[in-house]
This record gives C-alpha cells, structure tokens and sequence, in this order.
C-alpha cells in the first residue's frame, strides 16, 4: 500500500460548482492528490466537483463525506504550494469581467422593483391614451349628426341673409 501524502491545512475560501450552481467553500486542507473542505451542500460519495480558487481550479471525485465535511480525490496532481501562495487581491478579476463586484441582493431587488413600476406606469399610460382617443371618436360621432344639422341652418340663414355671415348687423 502507498505511504499517505503529507496534507497541509490551508484554511482559505473558494468557490464550488456541482453542477450547475456555484457555492462558497473553504477548503481545509490539500495534499499531492486530494483536499478536503466545507461545503454547505450535501454531497454525496460520487460526485464530481470543481472549486475554483483564483486561477487555480481543482476538480476531484468525493471519496467521504459527513455533514458539511468531505474529501475529494483530485484528477490531477495538485501543486499545494501555488494554490497555498496565491493571494486575492481586490481586483482578482478585469474590471469589466461580471464577476469583478459581488451583487447585492438589495441591489438587484431595486433595480427589478423599479423596472416593474416603469412596465406598470407606462402601460397604465398606454391604456389611458387608447380611453382617450376611444371617448374622443365617440364624442365625435354622437355630435357629428346634430353639428351636420346646425351648420346645414346656418347655411340657410346666411343664404337668406349674407352679412349675418360677417358679423354685420341685420338692415
């Protein structure tokens, strides 16, 4: 049987993906083919899982697990003083990258809020011009009949009398 490689505790986060979401992670420790670390999923001996830690990625199979513990053994061999050095700065990644700020909760909730209230506002306008327009067609078809008739008297009027047209007194 071969001799168990050395494992040192490292202690630092990182991030897991089984699947399709990613999770926070800190992983525990880290030998030549393994690392153990603390997940709050429930894993189960099996599957695979990549964390993701900087620009180190360590991809393994979870040999145990109990509780929020497990141990994974890596498909390749792991380099434990690069993973152990790296350090994150504040700007672990380019600006324009979408992980380069962490999102809010709150944030996102406003900027959805918003948006519905400017969908609700804009279609409650919609409506209220379309009502208006209707209620003008039908103000304009009711008086369209009786407007027909005045101007038809008065027509007869101004032909009985020219200047009554002009505003002119009657002689």
């Amino acid at each position: 049987m071969r001799p168990r490689a050395p494992r040192i505790d490292v202690q630092m986060p990182g991030r897991m993906r089984v699947g399709a979401p990613w999770t926070d992670v800190v992983i525990l420790n880290v030998s030549e083919r393994g690392f153990r670390f603390r997940s709050p999923m429930v894993l189960q001996r099996g599957h695979f899982v990549e964390i993701r830690r900087g620009p180190h990625v360590l991809v393994g199979q979870i040999r145990w697990a109990t509780g929020e513990c497990c141990g994974a053994h890596a498909d390749t061999v792991l380099n434990v003083n690069t993973l152990k050095s790296f350090t994150p700065s504040k700007r672990a990644y380019p600006s324009n990258e979408r992980r380069a700020r962490r999102r809010r909760v709150e944030e996102t909730e406003d900027v959805v809020r918003w948006l519905s209230r400017l969908i609700e506002f804009s279609s409650l306008g919609i409506v209220g011009l379309i009502a208006a327009v209707m209620a003008a067609q039908i103000v304009d078809s009711a008086l369209a009949a009786p407007m027909k008739q005045v101007r038809a008297h008065l027509l007869i009027g101004a032909n009985d009398n020219p200047a009554a047209l002009d505003g002119s007194p009657e002689k």
